[in-house]
């Protein structure tokens, strides 16, 4: 959730966001740290979903039928 929220707003934002909403006190140091700690990881994850995502066939051409029919 900080990664994900520091990538939203600066780092200073997520930790007042994160006191104010979630009621989780955690200073500005440590989202940066969890940030670059996480980060790379949480971005190589998104590009992994994304490849297969785009490997699925589009709405437009829509589910194949089985053996070649129609």
């Amino acid at each position: 959730m900080v990664v994900w929220l520091s990538g939203q707003a600066t780092f200073g934002e997520a930790s007042d966001i994160l006191a104010e909403v979630g009621q989780i006190h955690i200073s500005t140091s440590t989202v940066w740290r969890q940030a670059q700690r996480w980060g790379e990881a949480l971005k190589a994850l998104e590009q992994q979903q994304a490849e297969r995502v785009a490997h699925l066939p589009s709405r437009e051409e829509g589910p194949k039928a089985p053996n070649g029919w129609g």
